[in-house]
């Protein structure tokens, strides 16, 4: 009798998940100091506690502004789904979402990304370029889940890497400014990144997100000349020893 076919049990992926995620807070305090030292923004100090807030409406702001704006431009975008139910409907929700995508899922990428990759590309090229390389090999890094159908059957990986490289380009160059500006802060990076996987439902107001990208565009330009991101000189964390 042979046995019927089905997807594979996802357990063995989420038990690991949950041991890499407990191995890179428990990095915070390891006792191996070339560790520590990669991950010691992870604990938040008083400047990113100060600066949680904010971060976490950023992309709201994003997304609302984009709505206005194309309403500005004539366009009827659909009311964003946080004006049209009850805060009891979605707040959980939200708090729920950026809780376990900050603990368990995309928020644990910035480990990688701002917590290793920014501070190694730091030492050879400015917080700019170090992000837009970042965002080439974060949108790579989606590929085997590509491959692994957890975004549909669409296998034009090459189609796909394009389409959404410019909105990581973005997306790494606010992350790159938060991480210069909080001083080295993976918390607040975290923060951010499980915004944008977990907002966009709640406060889009139409499906192409065109005019939010457009906005992200502004903000963007607006932190890389603010902080001077092009620059080498900016913020760089104590290089680990080891």
């Amino acid at each position: 009798m042979q046995r019927a076919s089905g997807p594979a049990p996802r357990w063995p992926l989420a038990a690991a998940i949950l041991l890499v995620s407990g191995y890179v807070f428990g990095s915070i305090g390891a006792p191996d100091r070339s560790v520590a030292a990669y991950f010691r923004g992870l604990r938040p100090d008083r400047r990113a506690l100060l600066m949680t807030l904010p971060v976490l409406l950023l992309m709201p702001a994003i997304l609302l502004l984009g709505h206005l704006l194309e309403r500005l431009m004539g366009g009827s975008p659909p009311i964003p789904y946080v004006f049209t139910a009850s805060p009891l409907n979605w707040l959980p929700t939200i708090v729920f979402g950026l809780l376990s995508v900050a603990a368990l899922t995309g928020g644990n990428e910035e480990h990688g990304w701002r917590g290793v990759m920014q501070p190694v590309l730091h030492k050879r090229v400015s917080p700019l370029v170090a992000a837009i390389m970042i965002a080439v090999v974060w949108d790579v890094w989606h590929f085997p889940l590509h491959l692994a159908g957890a975004y549909g059957d669409n296998m034009d990986l090459m189609a796909i890497f394009l389409q959404r490289l410019p909105g990581l380009v973005l997306q790494s160059i606010v992350l790159a400014a938060i991480y210069q500006w909080s001083k080295g802060s993976i918390y607040l990076c975290i923060l951010y990144h499980a915004s944008i996987n977990t907002m966009v439902g709640f406060f889009a107001g139409n499906d192409t997100q065109l005019y939010p990208i457009l906005v992200g565009v502004v903000v963007a330009a607006g932190l890389t000349v603010g902080l001077q991101l092009w620059k080498r000189d900016g913020f760089r964390p104590a290089a680990p020893r080891g």
